[in-house]
């Protein structure tokens, strides 16, 4: 490597730290008692282009999950306890505050802890798994960070439709891809839902997601894990529909936070889903749908 490439390499992982560093500040407490927001910012250069053809992430190698620092941190939780099962090295980032122990078990997954003395992984691929995304330009610096100190591959990211801002978020991590020589695939859902013990899954959350669900109210708690028993299924459709303000969503279509999860970690692997976007809502049915039933949508997906 040339001493002009170092250096924009140095730059760039640079912006990454500072990025994940404001992530952190910026966070409010709700991934049990410990983890803190995610914010970030921009970096300047973006790395060199690699031309990257359908390269997918290989059992061993390292992936990095984003959005367990954040509000809406389940999501990316059953992400990172997923790709551990499917034999990646699960790399969520978390701050120095988490009780890693309390907060994925026996599970072997091991933080990536912003701040402490491991210099950034080397990760083969990159889960953007917030449900309530930063700036774009914060999963820029992402992108172009991890891109410029490993061998990113993939980058995976889970997109809301009916929130304001997602298309310009959408657009701007696929434009960081291309411009890193990454290759990408987006998974759209609607408003999330569940995730927690009633569904069964070895690596849904804790019972605090209906804990928190039941500030709004007994009857919500017991309506999500209902959700939870029922919704285990889903179908191709345009989760876009309806809209969003504030907190609420209306009119929007539904989505399981396992379905979504489990797309996510199936991008990582499929040749198909390259430069692809998968929109998905959750459908009745007491089974949850196995690997190839991904691999199918992904192949078809526009």
């Amino acid at each position: 490597m040339s001493f002009s490439a170092a250096c924009m390499a140095r730059e760039v992982a640079l912006a990454l730290k500072v990025a994940l560093l404001a992530l952190v500040l910026a966070s409010t407490s709700l991934f049990g008692k410990h983890a803190q927001g995610f914010a970030g910012i921009a970096v300047g250069r973006a790395a060199r282009p690699r031309i990257v053809r359908h390269a997918v992430a290989a059992s061993g190698e390292e992936v990095m999950v984003v959005g367990l620092m954040s509000q809406g941190w389940a999501t990316a939780k059953i992400v990172a306890s997923l790709s551990q099962s499917l034999g990646y090295i699960s790399r969520p980032v978390i701050s120095n505050a988490v009780n890693e122990e309390e907060a994925f078990g026996t599970s072997g997954v091991k933080g990536y802890v912003f701040g402490g003395p491991e210099p950034l992984p080397k990760c083969t691929a990159l889960v953007l798994a917030d449900e309530f995304p930063s700036q774009p330009d914060k999963l820029v610096a992402c992108v172009r960070g991890l891109a410029a100190v490993g061998s990113l591959k993939r980058v995976a990211l889970l997109s809301r439709p009916y929130l304001q801002g997602s298309s310009e978020t959408e657009a701007k991590v696929i434009e960081a891809c291309s411009t890193v020589g990454v290759e990408w695939a987006v998974v759209q859902v609607g408003k999330l839902r569940g995730g927690g013990p009633a569904t069964g899954a070895p690596h849904c959350v804790g019972k605090e997601l209906y804990d928190l669900i039941s500030a709004n109210g007994l009857a919500a708690a017991v309506e999500e894990e209902i959700f939870d028993l029922q919704k285990r299924g889903f179908r191709v459709a345009d989760a876009s529909a309806g809209f969003s303000f504030g907190n609420s969503a209306f009119f929007v279509p539904e989505t399981s936070r396992m379905v979504a999860a489990a797309a996510l970690a199936s991008s990582l692997s499929s040749p198909a889903a390259a430069g692809k976007k998968l929109s998905l809502v959750s459908d009745v049915s007491k089974h949850w749908p196995d690997e190839a039933v991904f691999e199918s949508a992904w192949r078809d997906a526009a």
